[in-house]
């Protein structure tokens, strides 16, 4: 997916180890590779929680953040560190790994300075929370092993999880949104719009392959790409992007 600039949005992944167990980093990562570049990578939790996540964060360079036993604190040390990487326009956007409904404020405010926020979580993620982000995806445990970054000298350690450039990208059929779809999405629009600013998402729909889901899936899919949707009466539109406009956030 590509950022205000025109290149690889990039992403910090923040993941609440309290809440999320590791066997579902496989399919987190193939999520993340087709949202952008993960720069920042990083897993909060108590001791208990972190040792389940020591391999994974060695395999996929996330950098493990401990805090102490307590009611919410993996939350909060997590929310401290979304705002201050967001004040220093470190990213693009924000991946806040987690089911917690106690999240739905940091995702609020974060869209509201402008940063383009994905959740992904387990089935049970409340609406509201669901609804507090760009996009949610549902992560599931049994997913195809992601491919783990190129290794550059270094340790992810128990402070770091600033991740070497990759562009290692992972596809699992109807789930990973890929650049390339996007590329492809963007000039079909474009193709349709004929001098207009929208087009019906399900006119789109019936020019570009279909997923299992339908149209619910591919609104998922827009969204997740940058895309601005509207609704005009009752129907759903996709603003068409100019020829010299970049991807932006909403």
């Amino acid at each position: 997916m590509m950022s205000s600039d025109g290149g690889f949005r990039r992403l910090a992944v923040l993941i609440d180890g309290d809440n999320i167990s590791s066997d579902l980093a496989d399919h987190l990562f193939q999520e993340v590779a087709g949202l952008g570049i993960p720069r920042i990578r990083r897993v909060y939790g108590s001791d208990s929680s972190l040792a389940g996540w020591r391999a994974k964060a060695k395999h996929f360079w996330i950098g493990m953040h401990r805090v102490l036993p307590g009611k919410n604190a993996a939350d909060i040390k997590l929310a401290i560190d979304a705002v201050d990487i967001l004040h220093r326009q470190k990213v693009d956007g924000f991946c806040i790994v987690s089911s917690d409904r106690d999240f739905i404020e940091l995702a609020l405010h974060l869209r509201r300075d402008g940063a383009y926020v994905i959740g992904l979580g387990k089935s049970n993620a409340v609406a509201s929370y669901r609804d507090a982000c760009d996009a949610f995806f549902t992560l599931k445990s049994k997913a195809a092993p992601a491919v783990a970054p190129a290794k550059t000298s270094g340790s992810p350690g128990l402070s770091g999880g600033v991740a070497p450039k990759s562009t290692a990208q992972t596809d699992a059929p109807g789930e990973v949104v890929t650049s390339i779809e996007r590329k492809q999405i963007e000039q079909k629009l474009k193709a349709l719009a004929k001098g207009r600013q929208h087009v019906p998402v399900s006119e789109l729909g019936n020019h570009i392959p279909k997923t299992k889901s339908g149209t619910g899936r591919l609104k998922t899919r827009l969204k997740a790409h940058g895309f601005t949707l509207v609704m005009t009466g009752k129907a759903l539109m996709v603003e068409v992007p100019h020829a010299a406009q970049a991807f932006h956030f909403r």
